[in-house]
C-alpha cells in the first residue's frame, strides 16, 4: 500500500482535505495492485505530476514508487 503525505505548510479546509484524503487512498489502492514488471507505467507515474480537483480545490500530487508514497505538492481554490 501506498502511504500519502502532505509537504510542510499545507493549508486547506478540513473537510476538503478528508475528502482529498479518501480519494488519495482510492488512488493509492489502485496503483498500488500494479505489477512491479510494469516499468513503464511506473516511470510514468514517477515522472510526473499529477492533478486532482477536490471541491473547488485543485491540488498536485506526485507518486513515489521507491518509497511507495503519495506526496500532496500543494493546493489552492480554483478560480472561475
Amino acid at each position: 500500500m501506498f502511504k500519502v503525505t502532505f509537504t510542510e505548510g499545507f493549508a486547506a479546509p478540513i473537510d476538503v482535505r478528508a475528502e482529498l484524503h479518501l480519494k488519495l487512498y482510492e488512488i493509492a489502492s489502485t496503483i498500488g495492485s500494479i505489477p512491479a514488471h510494469h516499468h513503464s507505467a511506473w516511470s510514468s507515474l514517477s515522472e510526473s505530476e499529477a492533478r486532482l480537483d477536490v471541491r473547488g480545490w485543485q491540488f498536485v500530487y506526485r507518486v513515489d514508487p521507491k518509497d511507495r508514497r503519495i506526496i500532496v505538492l500543494g493546493g489552492s481554490p480554483i478560480l472561475a
